[in-house]
C-alpha cells in the first residue's frame, strides 16, 4: 500500500488485523485508529509513516501485536502504553523515538517481545521491565534496546546483565 493510511478505516468496527508492511505508506498513524476496538494486530512496520504514536492507540484494550518497527517515528513512548493489558508483541526498533522509557512498560504482564533499539532513548531500563524478564519468573523472552556502548549519545542503561537480552 502507497500513500497514507485512511482515517477512515475506523468505521471498520469489526477489523481484528491490519497489517500494512513493508510499503511506501507515509504519514502519520490517525488518530482514529484507537477507536478499532476489535483490532487484535496493527502492524504497519518497514514504511515511511512519521509522527508521535497517537494515546489513542494505546487505548486498545485487546491489542496484541503492535509492530511499529523502521519507519521514521519521532517523541516520546507515552505512559499510557501500560494500559494494553493483552499486549505481546511490541517492537519499536529502528525509529527515531527519543525520551526515557516510561515504567508503565512493567504494567504489560503479557509481554513477551519488546524491542527499543535504534531509537533515541536515554536513561534506564525501568527495573519494572526487567522483573517481567523470563529468567525472573515473567514472560518477557526478548528485550533489545541500545545498551552497548555508555558512551554514546543515546544510550539505556540496563541494569544488570539479565535484564536486556540484546543491547545494540
Amino acid at each position: 500500500m502507497g500513500g497514507v493510511l485512511p482515517f477512515e478505516l475506523q468505521d471498520l468496527e469489526k477489523l481484528e488485523v491490519l497489517h500494512v508492511e513493508e510499503g511506501r505508506t507515509r504519514g502519520t498513524i490517525p488518530g482514529e485508529f484507537g477507536n478499532i476496538k476489535n483490532l487484535k494486530e496493527l502492524d504497519l512496520n518497514f514504511n515511511q509513516i512519521s509522527g508521535n504514536i497517537p494515546d489513542s492507540i494505546f487505548g486498545l484494550r485487546d491489542l496484541i501485536e503492535l509492530d511499529l518497527n523502521d519507519n521514521r517515528l519521532t517523541g516520546e513512548l507515552s505512559g499510557s502504553i501500560g494500559g494494553m493489558p493483552n499486549l505481546q508483541f511490541l517492537q519499536l526498533q529502528n525509529n527515531r523515538m527519543s525520551g526515557q522509557l516510561p515504567d508503565s512498560l512493567g504494567q504489560l504482564t503479557r509481554l513477551v517481545i519488546l524491542n527499543v533499539d535504534e531509537n533515541q532513548f536515554t536513561g534506564a531500563m525501568p527495573q519494572s521491565v526487567c522483573e517481567r524478564r523470563d529468567i525472573n519468573g515473567g514472560r518477557l523472552a526478548s528485550l533489545t534496546a541500545d545498551c552497548l556502548n555508555p558512551e554514546d549519545k543515546f544510550y539505556v542503561q540496563c541494569d544488570t546483565p539479565e535484564c536486556c537480552t540484546m543491547c545494540f
